[in-house]
């Protein structure tokens, strides 16, 4: 089994050369109902099942919905 730090000695780095973490720069109609749709479910407190096939970006607008929640 392969860690972090196995990956990173291997190759001589010293740290991770890149992260899974990025941010959307692009506005998309059908991206906008869904997330307008996702912050009114929130706004109401009801529950929401986010069904999709792999690949068609709920974690992209799941982290987008959470970046508009307020801090507290």
């Amino acid at each position: 089994m392969t860690t972090m730090l196995d990956f990173r000695s291997r190759f001589g780095l010293h740290s991770a050369p890149f992260t899974r973490e990025f941010t959307t720069r692009f506005t998309l109609d059908f991206f906008d109902e869904a997330l307008a749709a996702l912050q009114r479910a929130g706004e109401q407190r009801a529950s929401v099942a986010l069904v999709a096939p792999a690949g068609t970006g709920k974690t992209v607008l799941l982290r987008a919905l959470a970046q508009k929640l307020p801090d507290a």
